[in-house]
C-alpha cells in the first residue's frame, strides 16, 4: 500500500505561509488543516505526537496539507521528517524579508524584545532548516514568499513539484518594513540576518524565471 502523502508548511510566522497554505489548499484533491490552538491534530498550535494522529491522517482522503508553523521553535526540519519517514513527505520552508517579518510582527503587537533579538530568533529558525537540508535532499523544498508573489511562474513549479494544481491567489508583498522602519532598525535586523539570508536564497528550491 503506497504511503500517505502528505505535505507541510514550516518557517517563521508571519512569512506568507497562510496565504500559500491557501493557495495549495486550493488544489483538487487535498485534504487542508490548518493550525488550530486545539483539535485532533494540533495542541498549542504544534503537532501533537505521530502515533496519535496517524488514524486521523489515514482516513483524510488525498493528499493531507499541514501547517506547523511553530514547530521550527521547538524542533528542525529533520527532526520533523524523522517522526513522519512513514509518510510519502514534503516540506515547504517559506521564507521572507526578515525586516518585512518584523514589521508584520509589530502590527500584531508580538513584538517584545529589540530588533536584534528578533533577528536572531528569526536567524536561529532558519538555520535549522538549512542544517536540515543535506539530510532531507528533495523532500524539504525552500523557498522565498518574495519570489512567490512576483512570479505565479515560481508559484506553478511549487505545485508541479508537490502534485498540485493551483493557481495563485497570492497579493503582492507590501514591503512595509522597508518602507516605514527606520534605518537604524532596518540595519539592526539586516546586521544579525544577512548572511542567513544570502544562504537561504543561494539555497532555495524554486528560482524566478531567468
Amino acid at each position: 500500500m503506497p504511503a500517505k502523502r502528505l505535505v507541510m508548511i514550516l518557517g517563521f510566522q508571519r512569512s506568507g505561509t497562510t496565504a500559500m497554505f491557501e493557495t495549495l489548499a486550493s488544489s483538487p484533491g487535498v485534504s487542508p488543516r490548518h493550525e488550530e490552538a486545539d483539535d485532533d491534530i494540533y495542541d498549542d498550535y504544534f503537532l501533537r505526537p505521530e502515533p496519535q494522529i496517524r488514524p486521523l491522517l489515514a482516513a483524510l482522503p488525498g493528499t493531507v496539507l499541514l501547517k506547523p508553523v511553530r514547530e521550527s521553535r521547538r524542533r528542525s526540519p529533520l527532526e520533523v521528517a524523522t517522526e513522519y519517514s512513514d509518510y510519502d513527505l514534503s516540506i515547504i520552508w517559506l521564507y521572507r524579508d526578515p525586516v518585512n517579518v518584523f514589521q508584520s510582527w509589530l502590527e500584531k503587537g508580538w513584538v517584545k524584545s529589540m530588533p536584534q533579538e528578533f533577528a536572531s530568533h528569526w536567524m536561529t529558525r532558519n538555520e535549522g532548516c538549512l542544517d536540515s537540508r543535506g539530510a532531507l535532499g528533495d523532500t524539504l523544498v525552500m523557498v522565498r514568499y518574495e519570489d512567490l508573489v512576483a512570479h505565479p511562474a515560481c508559484v506553478e513549479d511549487l505545485a508541479g513539484r508537490l502534485g498540485l494544481a493551483v493557481q495563485s491567489t497570492l497579493r503582492a508583498d507590501r514591503n512595509v518594513g522597508r518602507t516605514c522602519l527606520p534605518a537604524d532598525v532596518q540595519e539592526k535586523i539586516d546586521a544579525v540576518t544577512r548572511a542567513t539570508l544570502a544562504t537561504l536564497d543561494y539555497a532555495r528550491s524554486i528560482r524566478p524565471p531567468a
